[in-house]
């Protein structure tokens, strides 16, 4: 799915495109969902606005998936730091 039939606001498909495009690592896409389309890695999801009635609800939308982008990275980074030490106790590294 892409951004422009994820959402009817601008701003917000803006705002999904440059959130897709800056963190290719997290392997983020679009998924539709019933009423609403969320941005997923796979394993979390953060659900899509159709059509924001306000400049607060895309303000609150970036607020939102800079938060779901955080947590992404903090879980990724606290899963490599395991799967790292269970190949050090192994005596892989």
């Amino acid at each position: 799915m892409n951004p422009e039939k994820a959402t009817h606001c601008k701003e917000i498909r803006k705002i999904l495109k440059e959130a897709l495009h800056g963190n290719k690592d997290l392997n983020l896409y679009l998924e539709s969902g019933g009423k609403h389309a969320k941005l997923t890695d796979g394993a979390y999801s953060l659900t899509i606005p159709s059509s924001p009635s306000d400049r607060k609800s895309v303000k609150n939308f970036e607020k939102e998936l800079t938060e779901f982008v955080k947590k992404l990275r903090e879980n990724r980074i606290t899963h490599e730091a395991h799967e790292l030490g269970i190949l050090y106790r192994l005596g892989c590294v």
